[in-house]
């Protein structure tokens, strides 16, 4: 599958959430209260974007998410 940024940015724009896998942890990104939330599974906490644009900056673990999606680095995708 070519999902990339750019793609990713499209389907959060209409409101869509999405996990995904990063060298064996799960990530969701999710929508509440009119910002994003970026949540590792099984943690309590999470990252709050207000901003859609600035979620690319989001570091997940030695990658940024931009970086993440354009390399095709991210397994089992899943799109709501």
């Amino acid at each position: 599958m070519d999902y990339t940024y750019e793609s990713l940015m499209t389907d959060l724009k209409i409101g869509r959430e999405i996990e995904f896998e990063y060298k064996a942890s799960r990530y969701s990104i999710t929508r509440t209260n009119g910002c994003w939330n970026f949540t590792t599974f099984n943690q309590e906490d999470y990252l709050q974007i207000k901003n859609l644009d600035d979620i690319g900056l989001v570091k997940v673990e030695d990658c940024l998410l931009k970086d993440l999606f354009d390399l095709g680095k991210y397994q089992d995708l899943t799109i709501f």
